[in-house]
Protein backbone atom coordinates (compact mmCIF):
# COMPACT_ATOMS: atom_id res chain seq x y z
CA UNK A 1 0.00 0.00 0.00
CA UNK A 2 1.24 3.53 -0.96
CA UNK A 3 2.26 5.47 2.20
CA UNK A 4 2.14 8.67 0.13
CA UNK A 5 -1.82 8.09 -1.07
CA UNK A 6 -2.22 8.79 2.31
CA UNK A 7 -0.78 12.23 2.40
CA UNK A 8 -2.36 13.13 -1.02
CA UNK A 9 -5.71 12.70 0.68
CA UNK A 10 -7.10 16.34 0.51
CA UNK A 11 -7.84 16.41 4.13
CA UNK A 12 -9.82 19.72 4.69
CA UNK A 13 -12.41 17.82 2.17
CA UNK A 14 -12.56 14.89 4.37
CA UNK A 15 -12.46 17.10 7.72
CA UNK A 16 -15.69 18.73 6.32
CA UNK A 17 -17.14 15.25 5.06
CA UNK A 18 -17.13 14.24 8.25
CA UNK A 19 -18.49 17.52 9.85
CA UNK A 20 -21.68 17.16 7.51
CA UNK A 21 -22.49 13.53 8.61
CA UNK A 22 -22.35 14.46 12.13
CA UNK A 23 -23.12 11.43 14.10
CA UNK A 24 -22.15 7.65 13.93
CA UNK A 25 -24.06 5.11 11.59
CA UNK A 26 -24.99 3.65 14.75
CA UNK A 27 -25.46 3.66 18.74
CA UNK A 28 -25.48 0.97 21.68
CA UNK A 29 -28.58 2.38 22.41
CA UNK A 30 -30.27 2.02 19.49
CA UNK A 31 -29.57 -2.04 19.06
CA UNK A 32 -31.58 -5.19 20.66
CA UNK A 33 -30.77 -8.32 21.53
CA UNK A 34 -33.58 -9.55 19.30
CA UNK A 35 -32.05 -7.15 16.88
CA UNK A 36 -28.75 -8.25 14.52
CA UNK A 37 -27.03 -4.72 14.52
CA UNK A 38 -26.26 -4.00 10.40
CA UNK A 39 -22.45 -3.34 9.75
CA UNK A 40 -20.57 -3.27 6.24
CA UNK A 41 -16.64 -4.05 5.91
CA UNK A 42 -15.35 -2.67 3.27
CA UNK A 43 -12.28 -5.00 2.30
CA UNK A 44 -9.96 -5.76 -0.86
CA UNK A 45 -10.82 -9.34 -1.68
CA UNK A 46 -7.99 -11.36 -0.16
CA UNK A 47 -5.91 -13.68 1.81
CA UNK A 48 -6.71 -11.24 4.83
CA UNK A 49 -10.57 -11.27 3.88
CA UNK A 50 -10.45 -15.23 4.98
CA UNK A 51 -11.74 -14.54 8.56
CA UNK A 52 -14.74 -12.39 7.86
CA UNK A 53 -16.12 -14.85 4.94
CA UNK A 54 -15.58 -17.75 7.86
CA UNK A 55 -17.23 -15.65 10.17
CA UNK A 56 -20.54 -15.51 7.80
CA UNK A 57 -20.09 -18.80 6.88
CA UNK A 58 -20.04 -19.90 9.82
CA UNK A 59 -22.82 -17.77 12.07
CA UNK A 60 -20.07 -16.02 14.10
CA UNK A 61 -21.09 -12.34 13.36
CA UNK A 62 -24.18 -13.42 13.97
CA UNK A 63 -23.67 -15.36 17.54
CA UNK A 64 -22.79 -12.00 18.01
CA UNK A 65 -25.50 -9.89 16.87
CA UNK A 66 -24.10 -8.31 13.89
CA UNK A 67 -25.99 -8.79 10.30
CA UNK A 68 -22.16 -8.00 8.02
CA UNK A 69 -22.20 -7.31 4.66
CA UNK A 70 -18.33 -7.13 3.05
CA UNK A 71 -18.02 -4.35 0.45
CA UNK A 72 -15.34 -4.75 -2.19
CA UNK A 73 -12.78 -2.01 -1.99
CA UNK A 74 -8.98 -1.25 -2.60
CA UNK A 75 -6.73 0.31 -1.06
CA UNK A 76 -6.69 2.13 2.62
CA UNK A 77 -6.91 5.72 1.33
CA UNK A 78 -9.23 4.66 -1.51
CA UNK A 79 -11.77 3.25 1.63
CA UNK A 80 -11.44 6.22 4.03
CA UNK A 81 -13.68 8.46 2.09
CA UNK A 82 -16.23 5.82 2.63
CA UNK A 83 -15.61 5.20 6.14
CA UNK A 84 -16.13 9.42 7.07
CA UNK A 85 -19.02 9.71 4.84
CA UNK A 86 -20.46 6.90 6.62
CA UNK A 87 -21.27 4.49 4.00
CA UNK A 88 -19.18 1.86 6.01
CA UNK A 89 -18.42 1.09 9.78
CA UNK A 90 -15.07 -0.59 9.34
CA UNK A 91 -12.31 -0.62 6.08
CA UNK A 92 -9.61 -3.03 6.29
CA UNK A 93 -6.43 -1.12 7.02
CA UNK A 94 -2.45 -1.42 8.14
CA UNK A 95 -1.19 -0.33 11.33
CA UNK A 96 1.61 1.08 9.27
CA UNK A 97 -0.29 3.67 7.28
CA UNK A 98 -3.40 3.61 10.30
CA UNK A 99 -0.49 5.51 12.38
CA UNK A 100 0.17 7.79 9.40
CA UNK A 101 -3.40 8.87 9.01
CA UNK A 102 -3.48 9.74 12.35
CA UNK A 103 -0.81 12.06 12.48
CA UNK A 104 -2.57 13.39 9.61
CA UNK A 105 -5.09 14.26 11.83
CA UNK A 106 -7.81 11.51 10.15
CA UNK A 107 -9.97 10.42 13.26
CA UNK A 108 -9.48 6.87 12.89
CA UNK A 109 -8.91 4.18 14.72
CA UNK A 110 -8.04 0.10 14.55
CA UNK A 111 -11.23 -1.17 16.32
CA UNK A 112 -10.16 -4.67 15.89
CA UNK A 113 -7.37 -7.14 14.97
CA UNK A 114 -6.74 -9.16 11.63
CA UNK A 115 -3.09 -10.49 11.49
CA UNK A 116 0.21 -10.36 12.89
CA UNK A 117 3.34 -11.22 11.53
CA UNK A 118 5.37 -14.37 11.99
CA UNK A 119 6.90 -15.40 15.28
CA UNK A 120 9.73 -17.13 13.33
CA UNK A 121 10.89 -17.29 9.75
CA UNK A 122 9.44 -20.52 7.94
CA UNK A 123 11.51 -22.90 6.52
CA UNK A 124 9.83 -23.13 3.11
CA UNK A 125 7.60 -20.52 1.59
CA UNK A 126 5.55 -17.71 3.81
CA UNK A 127 3.37 -14.84 3.34
CA UNK A 128 5.24 -12.50 1.94
CA UNK A 129 8.20 -14.24 -0.31
CA UNK A 130 11.37 -12.54 -2.05
CA UNK A 131 11.57 -14.28 -5.26
CA UNK A 132 14.28 -14.17 -8.04
CA UNK A 133 14.47 -15.53 -12.04
CA UNK A 134 14.99 -19.17 -11.92
CA UNK A 135 17.89 -18.89 -14.15
CA UNK A 136 19.24 -16.06 -11.78
CA UNK A 137 23.07 -15.86 -10.66
CA UNK A 138 21.69 -14.89 -7.37
CA UNK A 139 21.60 -17.68 -4.85
CA UNK A 140 21.97 -16.19 -1.45
CA UNK A 141 20.35 -13.46 0.26
CA UNK A 142 24.21 -11.35 0.25
CA UNK A 143 23.93 -11.79 -3.55
CA UNK A 144 21.44 -8.76 -3.67
CA UNK A 145 23.55 -6.04 -2.45
CA UNK A 146 24.09 -3.35 -4.97
CA UNK A 147 20.69 -5.30 -7.21
CA UNK A 148 17.71 -3.62 -8.14
CA UNK A 149 14.77 -5.29 -6.21
CA UNK A 150 10.87 -4.35 -7.68
CA UNK A 151 8.31 -3.86 -4.28
CA UNK A 152 4.99 -2.61 -4.82
CA UNK A 153 5.13 0.71 -3.16
CA UNK A 154 8.27 2.39 -1.80
CA UNK A 155 7.79 2.70 1.90
CA UNK A 156 5.32 0.30 2.05
CA UNK A 157 5.06 -2.51 4.28
CA UNK A 158 6.38 -5.46 1.69
CA UNK A 159 9.45 -2.65 1.19
CA UNK A 160 9.98 -2.14 4.62
CA UNK A 161 9.32 -5.53 5.76
CA UNK A 162 11.72 -7.27 3.27
CA UNK A 163 14.60 -4.56 4.33
CA UNK A 164 14.21 -5.22 8.04
CA UNK A 165 14.13 -8.76 7.03
CA UNK A 166 17.53 -8.52 4.86
CA UNK A 167 19.57 -5.95 7.73
CA UNK A 168 18.54 -8.69 10.24
CA UNK A 169 20.75 -11.00 7.84
CA UNK A 170 23.44 -8.85 7.46
CA UNK A 171 22.97 -7.49 4.33
CA UNK A 172 23.89 -4.35 3.48
CA UNK A 173 20.22 -2.84 2.44
CA UNK A 174 21.92 0.86 1.31
CA UNK A 175 23.68 -0.69 -1.68
CA UNK A 176 19.84 -1.96 -3.06
CA UNK A 177 18.04 0.18 -5.20
CA UNK A 178 14.13 -0.33 -4.43
CA UNK A 179 11.79 0.31 -7.54
CA UNK A 180 7.94 0.59 -7.53
CA UNK A 181 6.46 -1.73 -9.39
CA UNK A 182 2.48 -3.22 -9.69
CA UNK A 183 2.37 -6.32 -8.56
CA UNK A 184 0.24 -7.70 -11.64
CA UNK A 185 3.89 -6.17 -13.74
CA UNK A 186 6.48 -7.25 -11.61
CA UNK A 187 5.96 -11.40 -12.40
CA UNK A 188 6.41 -10.59 -16.24
CA UNK A 189 9.44 -8.06 -15.27
CA UNK A 190 11.39 -10.41 -13.29
CA UNK A 191 11.65 -12.89 -16.10
CA UNK A 192 12.57 -10.31 -18.48
CA UNK A 193 15.52 -9.14 -16.65
CA UNK A 194 13.90 -5.56 -16.20
CA UNK A 195 15.12 -5.95 -12.24
CA UNK A 196 16.93 -8.57 -10.12
CA UNK A 197 14.33 -9.80 -7.56
CA UNK A 198 10.46 -9.18 -6.31
CA UNK A 199 8.58 -9.07 -3.20
CA UNK A 200 5.59 -11.09 -3.34
CA UNK A 201 2.94 -11.90 -1.24
CA UNK A 202 0.24 -14.60 -1.39
CA UNK A 203 -1.98 -15.90 -3.19
CA UNK A 204 0.73 -14.19 -5.87
CA UNK A 205 3.33 -16.06 -4.88
CA UNK A 206 2.00 -19.36 -4.95
CA UNK A 207 0.52 -18.47 -8.51
CA UNK A 208 4.18 -17.35 -9.55
CA UNK A 209 6.00 -20.41 -8.95
CA UNK A 210 2.97 -22.73 -10.34
CA UNK A 211 3.80 -21.12 -13.40
CA UNK A 212 7.00 -21.55 -13.03
CA UNK A 213 10.53 -19.41 -13.73
CA UNK A 214 10.82 -18.11 -10.69
CA UNK A 215 11.83 -19.70 -7.56
CA UNK A 216 12.06 -18.80 -3.85
CA UNK A 217 14.71 -16.70 -2.13
CA UNK A 218 13.40 -16.09 1.13
CA UNK A 219 10.88 -14.62 3.57
CA UNK A 220 9.76 -12.35 5.26
CA UNK A 221 7.19 -13.03 7.23
CA UNK A 222 8.72 -12.39 10.75
CA UNK A 223 10.88 -9.26 9.92
CA UNK A 224 8.76 -7.40 12.99
CA UNK A 225 8.21 -10.79 14.96
CA UNK A 226 4.35 -11.12 16.14
CA UNK A 227 3.81 -6.97 16.06
CA UNK A 228 0.29 -6.19 14.47
CA UNK A 229 -0.14 -6.08 10.77
CA UNK A 230 -3.29 -5.59 9.53
CA UNK A 231 -6.77 -4.72 11.31
CA UNK A 232 -10.22 -3.03 11.12
CA UNK A 233 -10.62 0.66 11.63
CA UNK A 234 -13.38 2.96 11.96
CA UNK A 235 -13.93 6.49 13.13
CA UNK A 236 -12.89 7.29 16.33
CA UNK A 237 -16.61 8.64 17.23
CA UNK A 238 -17.88 5.67 15.92
CA UNK A 239 -16.46 3.49 18.64
CA UNK A 240 -16.69 6.25 21.29
CA UNK A 241 -20.60 6.36 20.89
CA UNK A 242 -20.63 2.59 20.35
CA UNK A 243 -18.73 1.07 23.21
CA UNK A 244 -20.34 -2.08 23.78
CA UNK A 245 -21.05 -2.70 19.98
CA UNK A 246 -17.19 -2.40 19.37
CA UNK A 247 -16.31 -4.67 21.95
CA UNK A 248 -18.76 -7.29 20.56
CA UNK A 249 -16.84 -6.58 17.10
CA UNK A 250 -13.68 -7.36 18.29
CA UNK A 251 -14.77 -10.76 20.06
CA UNK A 252 -16.87 -11.88 16.65
CA UNK A 253 -13.60 -11.18 14.51
CA UNK A 254 -10.58 -12.64 16.91
CA UNK A 255 -13.47 -16.03 17.35
CA UNK A 256 -13.00 -15.67 13.70
CA UNK A 257 -9.71 -15.40 13.49
CA UNK A 258 -9.04 -18.10 15.63
CA UNK A 259 -11.13 -20.37 12.78
CA UNK A 260 -9.33 -19.65 10.49
CA UNK A 261 -5.55 -20.48 11.87
CA UNK A 262 -6.63 -23.84 13.11
CA UNK A 263 -9.49 -25.30 9.98
CA UNK A 264 -7.60 -25.53 6.94
CA UNK A 265 -10.54 -27.14 5.22
CA UNK A 266 -12.60 -24.30 6.09
CA UNK A 267 -10.18 -21.89 4.65
CA UNK A 268 -9.86 -23.75 1.25
CA UNK A 269 -13.66 -23.99 1.29
CA UNK A 270 -14.13 -19.91 1.45
CA UNK A 271 -10.98 -19.06 -0.79
CA UNK A 272 -12.55 -19.36 -4.26
CA UNK A 273 -15.33 -17.58 -2.98
CA UNK A 274 -13.13 -14.79 -1.93
CA UNK A 275 -11.03 -14.53 -5.20
CA UNK A 276 -10.43 -16.28 -8.60
CA UNK A 277 -7.79 -18.62 -7.91
CA UNK A 278 -6.63 -21.57 -9.78
CA UNK A 279 -7.99 -25.06 -8.40
CA UNK A 280 -4.40 -26.25 -8.07
CA UNK A 281 -3.02 -23.31 -5.63
CA UNK A 282 -5.82 -23.23 -3.29
CA UNK A 283 -4.29 -25.75 -0.98
CA UNK A 284 -0.73 -24.23 -1.46
CA UNK A 285 -1.90 -20.55 -0.47
CA UNK A 286 -0.34 -19.66 2.55
CA UNK A 287 -2.38 -17.57 5.09
CA UNK A 288 -0.85 -14.93 7.19
CA UNK A 289 -1.41 -15.40 10.99
CA UNK A 290 -4.42 -14.36 12.33
CA UNK A 291 -4.64 -12.23 15.63
CA UNK A 292 -6.02 -14.39 18.49
CA UNK A 293 -5.97 -11.43 21.11
CA UNK A 294 -6.79 -8.05 20.46
CA UNK A 295 -4.31 -5.68 19.63
CA UNK A 296 -2.17 -3.96 22.78
CA UNK A 297 -0.51 -0.29 22.49
CA UNK A 298 2.67 -1.67 22.89
CA UNK A 299 2.68 -4.23 20.15
CA UNK A 300 2.89 -1.31 17.41
CA UNK A 301 6.01 0.07 19.43
CA UNK A 302 8.37 -1.72 16.52
CA UNK A 303 6.29 -0.38 13.99
CA UNK A 304 6.25 3.00 15.05
CA UNK A 305 10.16 2.86 15.79
CA UNK A 306 10.42 1.39 12.12
CA UNK A 307 8.97 4.35 10.64
CA UNK A 308 10.94 7.09 12.79
CA UNK A 309 14.25 4.97 11.86
CA UNK A 310 13.02 5.00 7.91
CA UNK A 311 12.61 8.91 8.14
CA UNK A 312 9.07 8.12 6.92
CA UNK A 313 8.04 9.88 10.76
CA UNK A 314 9.83 12.86 12.66
CA UNK A 315 11.87 11.07 15.54
CA UNK A 316 9.69 13.47 17.66
CA UNK A 317 6.29 12.94 16.15
CA UNK A 318 3.79 12.63 19.10
CA UNK A 319 1.73 9.16 18.78
CA UNK A 320 -0.62 8.12 21.01
CA UNK A 321 0.01 4.61 21.03
CA UNK A 322 -3.55 4.42 23.43
CA UNK A 323 -5.73 5.99 21.09
CA UNK A 324 -4.82 3.62 18.24
CA UNK A 325 -6.29 0.48 19.80
CA UNK A 326 -9.47 1.96 21.96
CA UNK A 327 -10.73 -1.55 22.09
CA UNK A 328 -9.73 -3.82 24.96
Amino acid sequence: MNTGMLRHLAIPTIVSALLLTGCSTGSDEASSEDTLTPITITSPPSVFAVPMYLGIEEGIFEDHGFDVTIQTGTGMAESMPLLINGETEYIFADVHNTLLAQQEEMPIVISAPNSIQASVEPEDKGFGNLMVAEDSDINELSDLEGRQIATNTINGQAHLDNTTYLEAKGVDTSSIEWVAVPLEQSMAGLKQGQFDAVTISEPSGTIAMLEGGVRMLGSANAALPESPMFGFAALDTYIDENPKQAARFQEAILEANRLANSDRDAVERVLPKIMDLPEEAIGEVVLPPFAEEPFEPADSEPVLERLKENGILPEDADVDLDALFPVH
